[in-house]
């Protein structure tokens, strides 16, 4: 969606893709290929909003050279398994393959998350170091403002 926008196209609006070079006889040319938008959709993801745009397969494999797909994305019922799915491809394929999760993808977005829990817990923590001693200090001063009426009431028993 973002990438529509920044773009200035709509459905139906006709966009060049310039991918790459390809090897010609008076040097290195960029390919270039047009495509029809036929939809526009956002992922929800800011970074993938600004710069993804899926095509067709058998595209994709004319506009890189490509003979065939070069990896394949899973889904997973439970996303926290990837790492585990990860190392299992990783071993029964072997070193030929290379396996990406998502965790991977966005560590710095969980890294970032990590610090961010971090520094709340230390500013909470601070909020309450102050409160806590505003209320003894508060107590202490009612005492000694008090502590005359204190010892009046001691004295009649």
């Amino acid at each position: 969606r973002d990438l529509a926008l920044s773009l200035g196209v709509t459905v139906g609006d006709h966009v060049v893709v310039v991918s790459g070079f390809a090897g010609s006889p008076i040097g290195g040319l960029p390919r270039l290929r047009s495509f029809t938008v036929s939809g526009i959709f956002g992922a929800g993801i800011e970074q993938y909003d600004a710069g993804l745009a899926e095509i067709n397969m058998q595209d994709a494999q004319k506009l890189y050279q490509q003979s065939g797909p070069t990896g394949i994305r899973l889904k997973l019922d439970h996303p926290f398994l990837a790492y585990q799915v990860g190392r299992e491809l990783v071993q029964k394929l072997g070193g030929l393959y290379a396996v990406s999760t998502w965790m991977d993808s966005h560590s710095n977005f969980f890294k970032a998350i990590a610090m961010e829990k971090k520094v709340m817990f230390i500013i909470l923590s601070l909020i309450v170091a102050v409160a806590a001693f505003n209320l003894v200090s508060t107590l202490v001063m009612l005492v000694t403002d008090k502590q005359a009426d204190i010892a009046i009431l001691r004295t009649m028993g």
